[in-house]
Order: structure tokens, then C-alpha cells, then sequence
């Protein structure tokens, strides 16, 4: 099931296709999966080229890094797409269909799923100390790892950028330096961040991390 954003005047459009209203959480949705292409004018917004809907389960992905500042080491956090329905905008992606791709594994920064699931953001601020913090570089907030030493916010450039970041899986050494505790979610969420990514090295990435790294199941207590 996918929550749409449908306009108050085309409700009438998506019931006649099949959309079903929720009258606690005041939104249009879509029960079957397999309908989601007949709805994607209302899963894809229109200042948007490419979206994703997360189906199922994501990945909080767990990793090591030393602190740039002290030196200190830490556990880090990141996040990684499970079953993903890819959406394209039409003038945009000319003759591109939308897209299903099961365990899609592309490790991110943040995912929207981390704002709908109880307990989540408090269990990464006190398991790893990833919350909502303040870059002097690029002069704002954003959910980010800080060191637990330190307390300095570790930026995106050394987690997933440089070439000895935790998060870029280059080999199988690098693969089994990562676990991933796969999450269920209570319905699929839409996703605006992912884009879909086709190239080689993608699915390279995606064999070194089933095969050599450590994957298992996880609940996020409600605390």
C-alpha cells in the first residue's frame, strides 16, 4: 500500500481507478502494487524528474570510521534501498516505463522512512549518535553521524565520498566491513532522493554486498 497526493479536485479520477480513502490519516491510497503504474501522476510530483516508492523494508547500514577531528573511532550509520517501484516523469524520461527492481541496494545518506517509523530517530541518536546537527561547510541542518568523543558532526564527503569512505563498497573487504539490518515497513513510503541507477558497477555493488556482507533481520523498539 502507497499514500497518493491527490488533489482535492481529481479524487474523483482516482476513485473511478481504484484509490481508497483513509479517513484517520485523511489520504488517498493504492492497495495493490501492481496498480502503481495507473497512479503515478499522483506518486511522482511535478517538479520532480524521478522518484522511487520504498516497498517493503529498507536497510539501516552499519559501518566503522575514525573521527577526522580526534581520531577517536565510531560506529557509523547509513541506509540502504530494499524493493524499490522507480518512477520517471514522462516529458523528462521519454518512453521509460516505471521500474520495479527488488533489493535495489543503493546506500544513502537519509531515508524518508526514518521520519515515519516510531522510535527510529531516537534509537540512531543513542545507539550511534546520528541526529540532527549543524554543518559549518554547508551552513545548515541535516541528520548526520557525530563522533562520540568529539562530538563533531562527521560530513557526508568523508563517509560516502573519498575513496577509504566506510560506505563505498569497492571490494569484498570493504563489503564485509558493513552489516545491514533490514527494517520493515508499515506501508511503502515515496521516496524523492533515490534515483535509479542501471550502470554496471551498481550491480557489482549489490554482488559484493549479498555475498560478503552481514545482513539481518531488525525491529526498532518504540520507546
Amino acid at each position: 500500500m502507497v499514500f497518493l497526493n491527490v488533489p482535492f479536485v481529481e479524487k474523483d479520477e482516482a476513485k473511478a481507478l481504484g484509490a481508497r480513502w483513509d479517513g484517520t490519516v485523511k489520504k488517498w491510497y493504492v492497495q495493490n502494487r501492481e496498480d502503481y503504474p495507473k497512479f503515478q501522476k499522483w506518486i511522482l510530483p511535478d517538479d520532480y524528474e524521478q522518484c522511487a516508492v520504498l516497498c517493503d523494508y529498507f536497510y539501516i547500514v552499519e559501518g566503522s570510521h575514525t573521527c577526522f577531528k580526534c581520531g577517536a573511532q565510531n560506529r557509523v550509520v547509513a541506509f540502504a534501498t530494499g524493493n524499490c517501484y522507480f518512477f520517471y516523469h514522462p516529458e523528462e524520461y521519454e518512453n521509460q516505463v516505471p521500474q520495479y527492481v527488488e533489493d535495489d541496494l543503493q546506500i544513502e545518506s537519509f531515508l524518508e522512512p526514518l521520519n515515519i517509523i516510531p522510535g527510529a530517530l531516537d534509537y540512531l541518536k543513542t545507539t550511534y549518535n546520528f541526529h540532527l546537527g549543524f554543518s559549518k561547510f554547508l551552513k545548515k541542518n541535516y541528520f548526520a553521524n557525530h563522533c562520540n568523543k568529539c562530538k563533531v558532526i562527521q560530513g557526508q564527503n568523508f563517509l560516502f565520498y573519498e575513496i577509504d569512505s566506510p560506505f563505498i563498497v569497492r571490494n569484498s573487504k570493504s563489503a564485509e566491513a558493513l552489516s545491514f539490518h533490514r527494517v520493515q515497513l508499515p506501508f511503502d513510503v515515496i521516496e524523492l532522493s533515490i534515483r535509479d541507477d542501471t550502470r554496471d558497477e551498481a550491480e557489482e555493488i549489490k554482488y559484493l554486498i549479498k555475498n560478503y556482507s552481514q545482513v539481518s533481520d531488525f525491529v526498532i523498539e518504540n520507546s
